[in-house]
């Protein structure tokens, strides 16, 4: 697979013959070029439970992966009274586009699931999509007055994970992880109305699909089916029309 990029061509391969031969390449006709390895797209990250892991260290584990092809490891923390504290999720990084179902870690044997990252979003101003280096806007505080969702204008804080701009965020960042995609293209795939607080109920619901005419889209096949078996269907010569006639023997 050839794909125009912002900084050149994207070049998927199929063997590590052809990324060598590839990587080789100096020149096309008379033109200089570089061929690097792709910084995201080579590696995939994924996540394994275990709380015994929790006695070993980060690196310990690294060492027992590292001929499993991860070249990261990550111990995900929580906060309990105000402290953070490990957990025994772990995420992987593979040095693969395909992640691996398990891995073998000591005598266990771990199921690996696709690490889903959390949508980026802006800590000075809370909006999704950005950074705060990224942005000149003031800040924003979080706490203290009536809390207003800045991405959404709902009565919740920007944190929260029933927003639906962050649910939209979510499923932006599961198709871009699972299809290996850019979030530009991601976004197109994703289509989740997120009305404003001073939206009407009619204007919210207007891109969503009628109930009612769903409804009898799926009811349309399945009373042909029952008329065709009750009767028998009769060109009309004198119309481009056709009637019903009750016919008896059917």
């Amino acid at each position: 697979m050839i794909k125009k990029i912002k900084d050149g061509l994207l070049i998927e391969t199929v063997s590590a013959a052809q990324t060598k031969r590839l990587l080789a390449i100096q020149k096309q006709h008379d033109m200089d070029v570089e061929v690097q390895p792709h910084k995201s797209l080579n590696k995939i990250k994924g996540v394994i439970y275990c709380p015994d892991l929790l006695n070993s260290t980060v690196d310990e584990i690294l060492d027992d992966l590292k001929l499993q092809g991860v070249v990261s490891v990550y111990r995900n923390k929580s906060k309990k009274d105000g402290q953070l504290v490990d957990t025994p999720i772990h995420v992987l990084t593979f040095t693969t586009s395909i992640l691996p179902k398990t891995v073998k870690v000591s005598f266990y044997s771990l199921p690996v699931r696709l690490y889903i990252p959390q949508p980026m979003r802006c800590f000075r101003y809370q909006k999704f999509g950005h950074t705060s280096m990224r942005y000149d806007k003031p800040q924003v505080c979080v706490c203290g007055k009536l809390i207003i969702c800045i991405n959404c204008n709902g009565t919740h804080s920007a944190r929260s994970r029933m927003c639906p701009v962050y649910k939209q965020e979510m499923a932006i960042q599961e198709i871009k992880t699972k299809n290996n995609i850019s979030y530009t293209e991601a976004k197109k795939k994703v289509i989740i109305p997120t009305p404003r607080q001073n939206t009407s109920y009619s204007q919210a619901t207007s891109s969503l699909p009628h109930s009612t005419e769903q409804l009898i889209k799926n009811l349309i096949p399945v009373l042909i089916h029952a008329l065709k078996s009750q009767f028998t269907i009769i060109p009309n010569t004198n119309s481009q029309l056709s009637q019903f006639s009750d016919d008896p023997r059917n």
